[in-house]
């Protein structure tokens, strides 16, 4: 590479080199106008949006040639960045992508990846971001493989006055300046759209689902303050019942009734006296033996009277 040459590549600094990218991209996408330009119109317009930017002005053949080295040299890191995105090493995380992805990139090239700023702006356009490392085998150029430099290409008249939509049937590479056409504009615009409703679809949704399942927790937590209140009130309703009947004065009832009472009032402290020997050997294990024995002792003397303690004193 001559001193000159180098001198003016120098002149790009990683800002204008994002200025550049940004002109790009801008002309590049207005669908519009870009069906029935020429490459020499094209390059004006960049030229002109780069001089809104930047402030500076530059002939088309230096923004052109510069072009050419930030377009190669992204694309490829393009492709490695995406083969790490696609299948990132067990654990990394997407912070260390970009760190990766130089690595690799030097690994490759043995050079180091400086175009940061302009690589920046570039891989929002969908070219970048589905390069991968076999494009060259499904879209074949007649452009040699990128050197150490960049070296300057001569613009032929020819070229020059070629519509930009018939770059591509040229041979020329489509991701040097070719738009996407109308169509292919309103298409993806029209995939955009479709993606976005999907989104929006399964975060209703999600949102949906969630308030389901908060609903139907809440549901399954008065249902069970319902079943503790309803226990609750059995139990007292039990306990009230078995007061009754204790408190029951059976002077003025007959034998019968007299009969039927007090064998529930012996029920109701029998079925006491349990619980309380089954809380009192949870409590001591120890006793449980012994409180047992004499539970069952004195349910046998029980058995062995005739007239039930209670009836004594009744009568």
């Amino acid at each position: 590479m001559s001193q000159a040459n180098r001198t003016r590549a120098s002149n790009f600094t990683p800002v204008k080199d994002e200025q550049l990218a940004r002109s790009w991209i801008e002309v590049s996408e207005d669908v519009l106008i870009n069906n029935s330009q020429t490459m020499g119109s094209f390059w004006e317009r960049v030229q002109a949006q780069f001089k809104e930017l930047s402030g500076k002005e530059k002939e088309t053949k230096t923004l052109s040639n510069r072009w050419d080295l930030l377009r190669k040299a992204t694309m490829k890191f393009s492709a490695h960045y995406n083969k790490i995105k696609d299948h990132p090493p067990s654990g990394s995380a997407p912070t260390d992508y970009l760190k990766l992805a130089k690595k690799s990139y030097y690994e490759e090239t043995q050079k180091v990846f400086t175009y940061d700023s302009a690589w920046s702006i570039l891989y929002t356009h969908a070219k970048w971001q589905d390069a991968r490392g076999n494009r060259k085998k499904t879209q074949p150029t007649s452009e040699a493989p990128p050197t150490s430099d960049p070296v300057p290409l001569p613009q032929t008249s020819t070229q020059e006055n070629t519509p930009v939509g018939n770059l591509e049937s040229q041979g020329d590479d489509p991701t040097e300046v070719c738009p996407i056409g109308i169509k292919s504009a309103k298409r993806k615009e029209a995939e955009i759209l479709l993606a976005q409703k999907k989104v929006r679809l399964l975060e209703k949704n999600s949102a949906e689902g969630s308030k389901r399942i908060a609903q139907l927790d809440r549901a399954n937590e008065l249902q069970e303050e319902t079943n503790r209140i309803q226990k609750e009130r059995a139990h007292d309703l039990h306990l009230q019942n078995e007061m009754a009947i204790m408190d029951k004065d059976l002077s003025r009832l007959d034998e019968y009734a007299q009969e039927f009472y007090l064998s529930k009032k012996k029920e109701i402290i029998d079925n006491m006296r349990r619980r309380d020997a089954a809380k009192q050997a949870n409590e001591n294990p120890a006793q449980s033996t012994l409180q047992s024995n004499e539970t069952q002792s004195q349910d046998n003397n029980d058995e062995d009277h005739t007239i039930d303690p209670l009836l004594d004193e009744l009568q």
